[in-house]
């Protein structure tokens, strides 16, 4: 019964995603735009708490999907498929 319970408690949260997930989207952007241009697109996605404290757990993956949307507003679909992919580095 507790596995049943934890499954439904889980579907009714929505999905999670590791924090690195907006923390090295924030560091890339402060390293190739600015901290303007960072605390826009986080502001966008209205995810502003983290411009100045990272998330230190997992966070809903609605918030990713929203950073992901901003970003490619703020800066364009050609700008983001050009940039080099961590396993490029």
């Amino acid at each position: 019964m507790a596995a049943s319970m934890h499954s439904v408690t889980n579907a009714a949260l929505g999905g999670r995603i590791g924090p690195n997930a907006v923390i090295r989207v924030i560091e890339a952007l402060d390293a190739f735009e600015n901290r303007s241009v960072t605390a826009r697109v986080l502001t966008a996605c209205g995810i502003e708490r983290y411009i100045e404290r990272s998330p230190e757990g997992m966070i809903a993956e609605t918030e990713v999907t929203a950073l992901h949307g901003a970003l490619h507003q703020a800066l364009g679909d050609d700008t983001i498929e050009g940039a080099p992919s961590a396993s490029m580095t």
